[in-house]
């Protein structure tokens, strides 16, 4: 508790400090913080089910070898008992993984479609991959173990999240939104969806708003144009707004050792074994 008194004839001012906030730093993110956070629970963490007796000659086909189709694999294994063996994954391509981007090898080249944007909030993404072993570290450690490591002693950070005028870094101290920018803001995250159909993200916004730190920070982040869908962009707000204090510098996001496909696919398959 601390005490602050005036002097002179003025009135005695005092603020106290009632009780400690615990959260106060559970909704910040700067390159010091560690993702996941270690006391997060989510709705699907270690949440194991009943075990339940395997059913002999039982067979499963999973359309689309995405991290949908792979986690459905997984989960079936893990919670269902099946054989990985007995679970075949149908896909148009000849490799699995879907998006999960970066395939190829060094005398052929690769292919990056893309990137996920991970954060602390993947619950399912970081369930799965407590029980998926790393193919690089000792047994008994988890691809989640490996993630984790590297994002730990390397996280990720940047003083120049973009450069203007020629090279100078520009200043993101602010996200320069003025009071009716800010107001756009929470209209968009209150619109029904069905009254967004067919509406352009300028078509919404006044001018001004595209020359803000915001859009700067967002457009890159997310690969949006002024052109594209209203829509869209008020979906990736509801997902991505969490994560709005750690986008000036990038330490809101994590990366895996390699690209999505070796880092996640390839541990995964080895691990379960399914038909692809």
């Amino acid at each position: 508790m601390s005490d602050n008194v005036s002097s002179g004839s003025e009135s005695p001012t005092r603020a106290f400090t009632v009780e400690t906030d615990a959260t106060a730093t559970y909704w910040r993110k700067g390159p010091q913080d560690t993702l996941p956070p270690p006391d997060m629970m989510g709705p699907y963490m270690r949440n194991h089910p009943v075990p339940v007796e395997a059913v002999d000659g039982r067979k499963a086909w999973i359309i689309g070898s995405g991290i949908a189709g792979l986690a459905a694999a997984f989960y079936m294994i893990r919670d269902g008992r099946m054989k990985g063996e007995d679970i075949t994954i149908l896909d148009t391509m000849d490799i699995a993984g879907g998006s999960l981007d970066g395939a190829g090898n060094a005398e052929e080249g690769y292919i990056v479609r893309g990137g996920r944007e991970m954060n602390w909030n993947y619950d399912n993404f970081w369930d799965l991959f407590q029980d998926v072993p790393a193919l690089e570290l000792p047994a008994g450690f988890s691809v989640l173990d490996e993630y984790r490591q590297v994002n730990d002693n390397d996280p990720n950070y940047s003083k120049s999240r973009l450069m203007h005028q020629q090279g100078k870094i520009r200043d993101f101290a602010t996200l320069g939104l003025s009071k009716s920018h800010q107001w756009e803001l929470i209209r968009l995250l209150l619109r029904r969806k069905e009254d967004l159909d067919d509406i352009t993200i300028e078509a919404y916004f006044s001018e001004s708003f595209f020359e803000t730190n915001f859009w700067y920070l967002w457009r890159s982040m997310f690969a949006f144009e002024n052109w594209q869908s209203l829509l869209e962009m008020k979906l990736y707000m509801h997902r991505f707004l969490d994560a709005i204090d750690g986008m000036a510098d990038m330490s809101t996001l994590v990366f895996p050792k390699y690209n999505q496909y070796d880092s996640f696919v390839v541990p995964w398959h080895v691990c379960c074994g399914t038909r692809a």
